[in-house]
């Protein structure tokens, strides 16, 4: 993993560096067009074949000699010609880089897995300094060209799903992803074998297939019957075709799916790095692509829930991967009589999020579930370097609740605190103004202060305080309302919760503004006018943090629930009257 992330200032060249490329055959017009970018960039490029008729003797003009492999992913792979190609090279620097085409997403080979390791140990005698296994999308010219590797006939185009996207790699960043490894790592051990994946920017299945030229009146009769199946509802049947296929993982297909759930941080690791991250979106455990239907064009959707594996907990913390769920670290502080200084509502979440977006709950001394983690360890994709991080370091401070960086949080330590139980006083208030519920939260005797509405025109408002004290041995009570854990019992229950979330992203808008005092006051005059079905008011404390709404003073948080087909009448009240407003944006709908 250490080698992963290695990143060295690029060495200045002794001279120009010999490059072979092999495996051109299956894509000779990729390799032809990136053969004429590796040679641009000051490389005497030799193009071969396996079995090569090269003599590597003859062609070397430089004492190091980079070795790019092209193959299919999904073909068989020959090995001995290589290590006949690599005995030739011996005596000279070489690099070899395994270029597995559609190997994005497939698992790996164990044939594969094994070759690699025998093909390692022989060559340490023969100077062969690095082994990249560098997986990818398909393989095209440029964007406006059809991948070589699919063989799909143009005219099926209009029976494809337009859902159905594929991650292309463009041979100018193969190049680019090329020079920036080979000339980038030669501080590695020899012989150091390294994985990456670049899957590439997604683009339209039926897009790419229509991008094609010249074609003919055979082609353009096949493509008009096509269409008029298409209509006639043939596509439907493609459709589940191609899902049946994805889900044996049947060729390139693979690459249709579009959330990647990685098994373990290692694998995490070599699908987000700094080549691949602007076409990577990490995501969580029922985090908005799931709840509220969040899309993004162009990316691949990298879950981290199946790799969250760590879960020890301290005398006085608890250290987790990212992916883990919320809902597992309580049941297991529970268990040994400690609990989290802050239990939000909804606890079927990534732990990793609380280093994102402001996870509130109660609390008598912090509100957000990020003031808890003390310690993380967190991979920066924009510099491919993994940085270890206390919360007093100023780098913390930045990083925290910055969505804008490529971060990628695998580890975290929390602080933990002896269980609480939670008495509630409740109170009824008719029409409070803004200042009353200001000073209801202000209560010094409460651990945590909730107030509800059920609809914005209602005039009740429940005031709910609730009084901690220590619980007995054996773990304390939870201070949470019926709603979140209605929302858990359904989250457990696969079709329960599918359909909870269907509904949400079909009819359902969900916002939390967070707001200062005076912003407070302005909504809270207004509110009434709005097509509100819930408001639920929380505060939160004032923190710190560079990139938290709550950094200068406390907030109060409001958040609300109504249909969508209303939203259109919030929005322009926000655009109005709260222009500077922030939002929780773990709480959000489109």
């Amino acid at each position: 993993m250490s080698q992963l992330l290695t990143v060295d200032e690029p060495v200045q060249a002794e001279m120009r560096s010999t490059t072979l490329l092999l495996g051109g055959s299956q894509f000779p017009q990729f390799s032809r067009r990136l053969s004429e970018l590796l040679a641009e960039s000051g490389q005497h490029v030799v193009e071969g074949a396996i079995p090569a008729s090269v003599n590597l003797r003859k062609e070397l003009t430089a004492a190091s000699l980079r070795v790019i492999w092209i193959l299919d992913a999904c073909s068989a792979m020959e090995w001995k010609p290589l290590r006949a190609v690599l005995q030739q090279a011996a005596g000279h620097r070489v690099s070899l880089c395994v270029l597995l085409a559609g190997g994005a997403f497939r698992p790996p080979n164990p044939h594969w897995q094994t070759e690699l390791r025998e093909l390692q140990a022989e060559t340490r005698g023969f100077g062969i300094r690095e082994i990249l296994l560098l997986g990818c999308g398909v393989l095209t010219v440029d964007d406006a060209h059809v991948p070589e590797q699919l063989r799909i006939p143009r005219w099926l185009a209009p029976l494809l799903p337009c859902s159905a996207t594929l991650p292309c790699l463009s041979a100018v960043r193969l190049a680019q992803v090329l020079t920036g490894e080979f000339t980038g790592e030669s501080s590695l051990p020899v012989a150091g074998l390294r994985r990456l994946t670049i899957p590439g920017r997604r683009y339209s299945l039926r897009q790419l297939l229509q991008r094609g030229r010249g074609r003919t009146a055979g082609s353009l009769l096949a493509a008009t019957i096509a269409s008029i199946a298409a209509y006639c509802g043939a596509g439907v049947l493609v459709s589940l075709l191609f899902a049946v296929m994805v889900r044996q993982g049947r060729g390139w297909t693979s690459l249709l799916v579009q959330t990647v759930r990685p098994r373990s941080s290692g694998e995490l690791l070599e699908l987000y790095n700094r080549w691949s991250w602007p076409d990577v979106q990490l995501a969580g455990w029922n985090n908005g692509v799931v709840h509220f239907g969040w899309k993004f064009p162009g990316r691949t959707v990298v879950a981290t829930s199946a790799s969250g594996r760590c879960l020890r907990v301290g005398r006085e913390t608890v250290t987790v991967d990212g992916g883990v769920p919320l809902k597992r670290v309580l049941l297991a502080l529970q268990a040994v009589g400690r609990g989290l200084p802050v239990v939000p509502n909804f606890s079927w979440i990534s732990m990793g999020t609380a280093f994102f977006v402001p996870v509130h709950g109660s609390g008598s001394r912090m509100s957000t579930l990020g003031q808890a983690v003390v310690r993380v360890l967190v991979y920066d994709a924009a510099v491919g370097c993994l940085r270890r991080l206390h919360r007093d370091d100023p780098e913390f401070q930045r990083m925290m609740y910055d969505r804008s960086r490529p971060l990628l949080l695998l580890r975290m330590t929390l602080q933990t605190q002896q269980p609480l139980k939670y008495a509630v006083r409740e109170e009824s208030l008719q029409d409070p103004a803004a200042d009353e519920l200001l000073l209801a939260f202000a209560d010094p005797r409460a651990a945590n202060v909730e107030v509800r509405k059920a609809r914005a025109i209602d005039r009740d408002v429940i005031v709910r305080r609730f009084d901690a004290e220590p619980a007995d041995a054996g773990g304390g009570e939870l201070p949470r309302d019926r709603l979140g854990s209605l929302w858990d019992r359904i989250e457990e229950t696969p079709v329960a919760g599918w359909l909870f979330h269907w509904f949400v992203r079909s009819f359902a808008f969900h916002v939390e503004l967070l707001m200062s005092p005076e912003q407070f006051r302005v909504f809270w005059e207004h509110h009434r006018r709005l097509p509100l079905a819930k408001i639920q008011l929380r505060r939160m404390l004032r923190d710190g943090i560079e990139n938290s709404a709550c950094r200068d003073c406390d907030c109060i948080c409001a958040d609300l629930f109504m249909l969508r087909g209303k939203r259109h009448v919030f929005t322009k009240f926000i655009a109005e009257h709260l222009p500077a407003v922030r939002t929780n944006p773990g709480k959000q709908s489109l």
